[in-house]
């Protein structure tokens, strides 16, 4: 008498509660990479369409302009300026101002302006007072401001380490574009 052997146990137990026995695949292991790869390209492409996507149609939007003016406590003269976001989007605006001649070029260093939100949204306005230059006769403020999804995606960016290593130094650090007040005399 020969011997029986039994069926394939495993396969058999699989078989009759329908279902089949899970193997990870070299196929499944290569479409798994190929999705990680796409996502990251993606993110690169929107990335880069962020920081190269026009700034000009927000910018026509926010505006600098003079709103009064004061003396501070020491005596100095301020002049107080309002930036306002009329645009769709929330923009940001660094903390550095600056105070240009008729020429362009800076009369002193820039400015530090210290505020708790350097973000503005559509409608809202941020007030600031700086010192007049004595020497000027006629100069203005620069604020530099960018597109806020810009400045949350390059900080992201910049924390990842993968991506920071991928991405061009240029394309890790938000574009500020310079928001002009009107000459102030």
């Amino acid at each position: 008498m020969g011997t029986l052997t039994p069926p394939d146990t495993k396969q058999a137990s699989h078989d009759s509660l329908g279902t089949t026995p899970h193997k990870v695949t070299r196929p499944a292991a290569i479409s798994v990479i190929f999705s990680v790869i796409i996502a990251v390209v993606a993110l690169l492409i929107a990335i880069a369409t962020l920081q190269f996507a026009g700034s000009s149609a927000w910018q026509s939007e926010v505006s600098l302009t003079v709103s009064g003016r004061t003396n501070g406590p020491d005596g100095q003269r301020l002049v107080m300026f309002m930036l306002s976001n009329k645009s769709r989007v929330t923009i940001n605006h660094g903390p550095l101002c600056t105070i240009q001649g008729p020429d362009g070029i800076p009369f002193a260093e820039r400015l530090i302006v210290r505020c708790t939100n350097y973000a503005l949204r559509p409608g809202q306005s941020w007030v600031v007072s700086l010192p007049a230059p004595k020497e000027a006769v006629r100069w203005r403020a620069n604020v530099e401001c960018v597109r806020s999804e810009r400045a949350v995606l390059s900080t992201w960016a910049n924390n990842v380490p993968l991506i920071s290593t991928i991405l061009p130094t240029k394309w890790r650090y938000p574009t500020y574009e310079p928001v002009l007040s009107e000459w102030v005399q």
